[in-house]
Order: C-alpha cells, then sequence, then structure tokens
C-alpha cells in the first residue's frame, strides 16, 4: 500500500494487515539507493518483510502519534474492511481539534463511529479496526491507604474486584515474603490475637510458629515478632507460621474475599505485577496497612512501585493500565519521586522513625527496602492461608 505522509516527516503505512507509524529521525534511519541485507535497492517500495526498502529492519520502531487525520484514516480502512491493530494511545486532546499521546503509560482509547468518543469515562481499550479486538481487557488498578478505606467486597461479576494486593512494607508483608522463601509451609494471618492462639493449639507443636507484634515490638512469649530477618531456614522451615500484627492482618481480613489474594512488598513487586498479569486480573484493589488506620509513607510507596511494574510489564502482552483513583495516581508519583532511594523514604517515614526509635533496625530497613530481590508470591490458598504462590 502507498506510503502516506502524517505531517513532520511521520510515515504510515498498512501491510500484512498491521498498521504500522515509523519516524524517520529518531526511530530509524533511512537511506536513499541503500542496498539492505535482503539486496533490495531504492527508497520507495516494499520489501518482502513489509517494511520500506532501505529501512533497516533492527532499527524500525513503532512511536506513537495520534492526529484527528489518523483517526480518520483508520475509520476509512474499519469502513473499507481493512483488519489492522493500532499499537498507539489515543486520548482526547487538550484543544477540542487534538489527540494527545502517553508514550510511558498506557491508557488506550476506542475508535468509535463518527464521533470517536469512549464507551465509558477513564475506562479504555486498545484502538483496533475491523472485527473484534483479540488484545485482553485493560486493567484497573485502584489503592486504599488502609482497612478502614477499603469498601466492601461484592462479586467479580457485580464489579467487584477480582484480585487484591495487601502491603505493610515495615514490615509483615516483607516478613510474610522471606519466610515462604526460606520455606515455612504456609503463612496464616489473624487481626486478633485470641483467634491466632485458638487456632496455633489445633496445629502440631512441632509445625508451629507464632508471630505476634503490637506496636513495633514482639509479643511477649511469641516465637517471632515481625522482622524478615528473624525468619530464618533454620527457625521456618515445614512450619506453620501463626502471625498476627499490628495493621497488616487487618489487611488481609479487609479483602480476604476476593479471589485472588496477594501479599506485596518492596522485595517481590516485580513478581507480584507479573502474577496479576498473569492470571488476567481485570479489577486490582491495593491495600496498604497505614498505621493504626492512619496513612503510611512506606506502603504507599510500595503501592506505587507495584503499580510501576504492572504498567512497565504490561507492554508486552498489550494490556492496558488504568489508574482508577487519586490515591494510586498519587502513590505512582511518590514511586516515581523516592525509587532511586526507597531506603530513605522507608526511614523518613513516621513508622520508619518510630521502628528507629525502638532500636537498631538498620538490617530490617536494608530487608524492607531491597526491590526485586525476591521472586515468590505469597498467594491466599485457602482464606486466611498464605502460600508461595
Amino acid at each position: 500500500m502507498p506510503l502516506d505522509q502524517l505531517g513532520a516527516g511521520f510515515i504510515l503505512w498498512l501491510d500484512r494487515n498491521a498498521l504500522r507509524l515509523l519516524t524517520p529521525s529518531s526511530a530509524f534511519t533511512r537511506h536513499r539507493g541503500h542496498t539492505d541485507a535482503q539486496g533490495a535497492q531504492g527508497s520507495g517500495s516494499h520489501r518482502q518483510d513489509g517494511h520500506p526498502q532501505g529501512i533497516h529492519r533492527r532499527q524500525c520502531r513503532p512511536i506513537q502519534i495520534a492526529t484527528p487525520f489518523l483517526v480518520r484514516f483508520l475509520q476509512r480502512q474499519e469502513r473499507q474492511g481493512f483488519s489492522a491493530h493500532l499499537g498507539v494511545t489515543l486520548t482526547p486532546g487538550a484543544h477540542a481539534d487534538g489527540w494527545d499521546v502517553h508514550p510511558h503509560q498506557q491508557l488506550p482509547f476506542p475508535l468509535g463511529g463518527e464521533g470517536v468518543a469512549p464507551a465509558e469515562p477513564n475506562r479504555g481499550c486498545y484502538a483496533t479496526v475491523g472485527g473484534p479486538s483479540a488484545l485482553p481487557e485493560p486493567m484497573r488498578i485502584a489503592y486504599f491507604h488502609t482497612s478502614e478505606a477499603v469498601p466492601p467486597v461484592t462479586p467479580v461479576e457485580a464489579g467487584g474486584p477480582d484480585a487484591a494486593v495487601v502491603i505493610d512494607v515495615l514490615r509483615a508483608t516483607t516478613t510474610i515474603a522471606w519466610s515462604l522463601q526460606n520455606g515455612a509451609e504456609a503463612i496464616q494471618a489473624f487481626a486478633d490475637l485470641g483467634e491466632l492462639e485458638a487456632a496455633a493449639a489445633t496445629w502440631p507443636a512441632e509445625r508451629t510458629l507464632r508471630a505476634g507484634e503490637r506496636g513495633g515490638k514482639r509479643v511477649e512469649g511469641y516465637d517471632l515478632g515481625n522482622s524478615p530477618l528473624a525468619v530464618t531456614p533454620e527457625l521456618v522451615g515445614g512450619k506453620r507460621i501463626f502471625m498476627s500484627t499490628t495493621n497488616g492482618t487487618r489487611s488481609l481480613a479487609a479483602v480476604i474475599e476476593v479471589p485472588l489474594l496477594l501479599t506485596a512488598c518492596l522485595p517481590n513487586r516485580t513478581a507480584v505485577a507479573r502474577r496479576l498479569l498473569e492470571r488476567g486480573a481485570r479489577e486490582v484493589w491495593i491495600v496498604g496497612s497505614g498505621w493504626e488506620g492512619a496513612y503510611s509513607l512506606e506502603d504507599s510507596l510500595a503501592a506505587g512501585a507495584v503499580a510501576s511494574a504492572v504498567i512497565e510489564l504490561a507492554v508486552a502482552p498489550h494490556v492496558g493500565v488504568t489508574l482508577a483513583n487519586d490515591e494510586a495516581l498519587a502513590a505512582l508519583a511518590l514511586w516515581q519521586q523516592w525509587h532511586h532511594e526507597p531506603e530513605t523514604c522507608l526511614r523518613a517515614a513516621s513508622h520508619g522513625q518510630r521502628l528507629i526509635g525502638l532500636g537498631n533496625h538498620d538490617a530490617d530497613f536494608a530487608c524492607c527496602a531491597a526491590v526485586d530481590s525476591l521472586t515468590i508470591v505469597p498467594t491466599q490458598a485457602e482464606p486466611g492461608v498464605l502460600r508461595a504462590g
């Protein structure tokens, strides 16, 4: 199909049912009269692989561009029966006759009829032309600072979440991840110490550990507190840990009915993001633990870290990602601000300052801030019971 020029040197062509957008300046180098690897010459025809002659294939890279002309062009192709996938993001621009492009996030916009209007505000899908799209539905991520802020969980069929991610960076979810990494059979979480004691009493004593934390300190008489450094393979291997903490286990209880329930921390944030994409999650609630009902900086940092990882990984499977509330957007901005110095952020947080006041927790801070050091994903296997996923 002949090349069309989309202003300012951008080139569009349709070949083998694939719509491609390239820039001759930054994305590839075009050589007039150049002989490529397949022996084709000139600059105005197509090679067998569909790329214009004279353009190095390995240098070609799709770009993101959106103009009213492009939208009209795609609609014409749709009416003419072409089937093409547009690998760019289209959203209404600041001006009535313009369109904006988001190069670092997948915020897709559906191509509609003559009016080109979104099907639903703030919810998009990848632009396709002709026939139903083979691409997955977009993922929506909402963030709630504490368990108290979590709405009632409704069934997926009624619009409820199909996945939830609980975070308590300092230190419950970091300890959970390291416990399973070091061979614990499972973690059974309780908001109430009395319920923990009753459940632990039914488990064989030689395969039971009780982990309890209140106010940053280990509960008297318990085997463990809430430090990820204490859950060594020698201690936790093959055992079930019955755990209750000041904040984290309450957040787990708040979303216990969600079909896919994971726990995340900075060390496993990319592994969790990958699991959400692998499982095809579409409505994701990230739940922080806070401190006794109040906002916590460190949990929001990790929420932004998980959201960022999802956005980065979603490019390959072509999954759109939407941040569904202001809290999620603010968490992402927080991560972008602090991602080079996560430990500094943890120490600056009020709970970080609280731990510093309780004694030397330098090793705990380093462990909790070790981004992407784990690939394990704690996953709820039965209500309240987390196993390595």
